[in-house]
């Protein structure tokens, strides 16, 4: 929260608690979901759309008095629009090692991103200090950040009253392409495809991004497309490592793919894990 330290003044505040224009949409909505929570029944969903504000750093040159993509500045102050949301759940998932209601928070984020932009973009794992280190990332498009989401941290969701199960994100609107990108015509399928599911075991620092990226880029006949759908750590794998598992789509244009020729994608698709990520095979591929 280190620039929540650079904060805009009010010149005549009404109160002493609002002597600052607020840098984030973040406590505000923390502090809602306080007083609604114990009226929620276990699940509370609360989002607010609004103006944000930073002072402008008085060592810049020569800063516009409007900046366009929605953000204007004026009298020292920078003012944009943002988009925050937060999910409260009553209780974890225990049986599972795998955090779901992030999973849950993740894809209710790509899909409003895709929904406004034409595509979910890429996910970054970022630590942000007010959430929880192993469970926060940036959402990507073209390398810009445009949205981040996460898990908040154990000490400010217990400052709020709020139950450990509390997960927010936030959309940065002026880093939104201004328009949708064209997709060029495909047409549908003729020939049927399959799909096999392969389970990876690597290191603990390999996200699923950085090995669907290496998955696409091994150069496996007859590939179309991959997906990873589930991730477990726990005492059927070693310490330090984790197993990923992809879905992988294979379709030839021509013609029905065969078994073998389906294997030897695989086969391809594995080597080039393995010699990328130090990548094992675990479990069977069908």
């Amino acid at each position: 929260m280190a620039y929540w330290r650079e904060l805009a003044s009010v010149v005549n505040p009404l109160s002493d608690d609002q002597r600052f224009l607020r840098p984030s949409l973040l406590p505000g909505l923390l502090s809602a979901a306080s007083r609604a929570w114990q009226r929620s029944e276990g699940a509370l969903r609360l989002f607010e759309i609004g103006h944000v504000f930073r002072p402008i750093d008085p060592k810049a040159d020569g800063a516009p008095s409007r900046s366009g993509d929605g953000m204007h500045a004026d009298n020292g102050v920078i003012e944009w629009p943002s988009l925050c949301g937060l999910a409260c759940f009553e209780s974890d998932d225990e049986s599972s090692a795998i955090d779901r209601r992030l999973l849950e928070v993740k894809g209710e984020v790509e899909w409003l991103v895709a929904s406004l932009a034409g595509t979910t973009g890429e996910t970054v794992p970022r630590a942000r200090a007010y959430l929880h280190p192993a469970a926060s990332a940036d959402l990507t498009i073209g390398g810009t950040t445009v949205a981040k989401f996460g898990r908040i941290h154990p000490r400010l969701s217990n400052a709020f009253d709020l139950p450990p199960s509390t997960y927010t994100f936030m959309l940065y609107m002026e880093e939104l392409p201004h328009e949708r990108p064209v997709r060029p015509f495909a047409p549908l399928p003729r020939y049927p495809g399959t799909r096999r599911d392969i389970a990876v075991i690597v290191s603990e620092d390999v996200t699923a991004g950085d090995l669907m990226r290496a998955v696409r880029a091994a150069g496996a006949n007859a590939f179309e497309d991959v997906a990873a759908f589930d991730e477990y750590v726990g005492p059927q794998v070693e310490r330090g490592r984790k197993s990923v598992a992809l879905r992988v789509m294979l379709r030839r244009a021509d013609t029905t793919i065969t078994d073998s020729e389906a294997d030897a994608s695989i086969e391809t698709i594995v080597a080039a894990l393995r010699r990328e990520f130090g990548a094992e095979l675990r479990g069977p591929s069908r």
